[in-house]
């Protein structure tokens, strides 16, 4: 069936913003998914003009792409009209990229932020056909994955993931993408022998299927059902972030997002943000420096300052922002290079 055709004609005439969800953005990925051997959908939980503010998922969405091999499309949570018009015209949420259906895909993934965005990632599941409950997934459903924040307490919404990531997404995303293709290819192996497979393979990977329960003071603690289960998860780390590559050309979104603004990741924790014209006819250039590792060093820095031996309540909130004024007969990154020359960062 082509879902494009009908979504083009049938649904988004009748739409707000149907901008959102036409794809073909400037610089978006162009694959021939009959050319790859994997394909990821990454989902941000959220509406359109949310989840394209998060640089973080453009720098999921540039790492798996830069696999030949794989394809990494997007799909985000619709707003009630296109949920509606969906619903009553029988017809799956699809990705921006190709308008394929999620359950057509080998790996859903979803990045938590927050705990209000659960409830959009059984909608995005539901509208994807994708069976809600992990337990009723057919042997050859896509594998629903979820990192972020939110994962470090996965236990409220483990009855709908297959696999949490926990720790840096980076590169642990597509080992897991990949592992799981090559389990799923193997004649004879069923589902939930693979997700075992899975727990057993990557430490920082929860598997809920893999543990029981049991009531410790009216709390159900999870244990793993056997001792080729991890009992505790690690974190997955990068350990050298130099060579992750970060997005040179981002996807410019088709319809004015949240944060409508240009993000330059300079180095791990230090974003530069492309705000838009001041009064006075330059661009203003906002710095936002978090905390981050350097491993080579041991050492934490924030803001170019080492605050590696400073408690960790002062660490931890340690942000620093700072505006700079573009001057328009220079280039980005010339005006980037200028204010850390003068500031001597």
């Amino acid at each position: 069936m082509n879902y494009h055709e009908l979504l083009r004609h049938k649904i988004f005439p009748l739409v707000q913003t149907p901008g959102q969800y036409v794809g073909g953005e400037l610089n978006m990925v162009v694959k021939d998914p009959k050319e790859v051997r994997g394909r990821f959908c990454l989902s941000f939980p959220d509406t359109y003009t949310i989840g394209m503010s998060c640089h973080g998922i453009q720098v999921l969405y540039t790492v798996i792409n830069n696999d030949p091999e794989w394809y990494c499309e997007r799909v985000f949570a619709p707003l009630r009209d296109m949920e509606k018009l969906l619903t009553e015209n029988d017809l799956p949420l699809c990705s921006l990229e190709t308008t394929t259906p999620l359950c057509d895909f080998d790996v859903v993934g979803f990045s938590l932020q927050h705990e209000l965005a659960y409830s959009n990632v059984l909608t995005i599941l539901n509208l994807g056909r994708i069976p809600i409950l992990r337990w009723e997934r057919a042997e050859k459903a896509p594998l629903v994955i979820a990192g972020g924040p939110c994962v470090q307490n996965p236990e409220p919404i483990s009855d709908f993931i297959d696999a949490f990531v926990m720790g840096d997404g980076e590169e642990a995303d597509l080992a897991l993408a990949k592992a799981w293709l090559e389990f799923q290819s193997e004649p004879g192996a069923t589902r939930r022998e693979n997700l075992r497979r899975l727990a057993k393979k990557f430490p920082w990977v929860y598997v809920p299927d893999c543990y029981k329960t049991r009531v410790e003071n009216g709390l159900e603690i999870p244990f793993p059902e056997s001792d080729e289960i991890p009992a505790v998860i690690q974190q997955a780390r990068v350990e050298k972030l130099d060579a992750i590559p970060l997005p040179e050309k981002p996807i410019v979104p088709n319809v004015e997002a949240v944060q409508d603004r240009v993000s330059l990741e300079i180095q791990p924790g230090e974003l530069f943000f492309l705000l838009g014209p001041s009064g006075c006819g330059k661009t203003t250039l906002l710095r936002h420096v978090a905390g981050f590792y350097v491993p080579d060093a041991g050492r934490i820095l924030i803001g170019g300052e080492d605050v590696t031996d400073m408690p960790p309540h002062r660490r931890d909130t340690g942000m620093v922002f700072q505006s700079y004024a573009l001057w328009p007969h220079m280039t980005l990154a010339e005006n980037v290079a200028f204010g850390l020359q003068m500031r001597k960062v």
